[in-house]
């Protein structure tokens, strides 16, 4: 292990480079599921994985991509890798919660289903 990793400014670098790193491997696999999608390159891919792989893309280049200014004021902004994505996690799912009971039920009194002409059926 090189001496510059044990001490707290080799850590803080390797951290960055860390967040760094994390935020443009989040950013390529978003933009190859756009590149795929928009270029109809996975035609049976169901809707609502395209729709969970861009939140958890978009939600881990937010959490890493805030992180990186944090490390230059504390070495404890690796806390935001875990925090931040739980959090959007959570808001955007008490956000579809609330839209869902302001919409009502759907005529036939039936659940809602999350998907799109195309997608195979459920279960």
């Amino acid at each position: 292990m090189p001496v510059a990793s044990l001490r707290p400014a080799g850590r803080k670098l390797s951290a960055l480079r860390f967040g760094l790193l994390q935020v443009l491997e989040s950013a390529t696999v978003f933009a190859m599921l756009a590149h795929m999608l928009s270029h109809g390159l996975a035609p049976r891919t169901p809707r609502t994985m395209a729709i969970d792989i861009a939140r958890q893309s978009f939600n881990l280049i937010l959490a890493f991509g805030l992180s990186i200014p944090v490390f230059f004021v504390t070495t404890n902004a690796w806390i935001m890798w875990i925090v931040v994505p739980l959090l959007v996690s959570r808001w955007s799912h008490i956000r579809r919660r609330k839209r869902d009971r302001e919409a009502g039920p759907p005529p036939g009194g039936l659940p809602p289903a999350n998907t799109a002409p195309g997608d195979p059926a459920p279960g």
